[in-house]
């Protein structure tokens, strides 16, 4: 719901008629009006684990499971989407001309797609992080996250990212990280 269906919601909130319930359900809570979540009663249902994602879907590959996030949904999405890993995977390698190729790619697919393909970008960077506990990797999810918040508005995604790949440099070559396994796993 946009901010104006929202708002138009609210009175029926206020005074619901009588003997009526309304769920809201939302992925995405930081999108819904204050004014809406206080007069709500919040139930956050938690992620499901990587066995009980993998039993309901048959799934086995760890690197899917783990970017899925216990969410059935993303795994279905990324599923369906093992482009977008692959380019990930090509993009932490640190050749400079797969990046711009990569960065160019990005501006012709949807919203949607640009938003996975940033958001396992990060899962990757966020790994190479934990493994390495290199500060410079924090710097470039800040960059990830920033991007992916204002996407839709305008930026120039495919000039952003060659931005955070120079701004990553060495730090981003997958090569020199614990993740060198991904890439063979993905390799067509």
């Amino acid at each position: 719901m946009n901010p104006y269906a929202q708002n138009a919601l609210l009175k029926v909130l206020e005074e619901p008629p009588e003997d009526t319930f309304f769920m809201l359900i939302s992925n995405n809570l930081y999108k819904i009006l204050p004014t809406i979540k206080s007069r709500c009663f919040l139930l956050e249902v938690p992620p499901l684990t990587t066995e009980e994602l993998a039993k309901k879907t048959g799934i086995n590959d760890p690197t899917l499971l783990e970017l899925a996030d216990g969410s059935l949904k993303l795994l279905n999405q990324i599923k369906e989407k093992k482009d977008l890993v692959e380019n990930a995977l090509s993009f932490l390698k640190g050749d400079v001309l797969t990046v711009y190729n990569i960065a160019n790619k990005l501006e012709d697919l949807d919203e949607e797609d640009q938003r996975l393909f940033l958001r396992i970008l990060a899962h990757f960077v966020h790994k190479k992080y934990l493994a390495e506990k290199n500060e410079s990797y924090k710097l470039i999810l800040d960059r990830l996250y920033s991007t992916m918040e204002y996407l839709g508005r305008g930026l120039n995604l495919a000039l952003l990212m060659f931005y955070i790949y120079l701004e990553g440099g060495e730090n981003l070559a997958l090569h020199k990280g614990s993740l060198q396994g991904y890439e063979e796993d993905y390799a067509s």
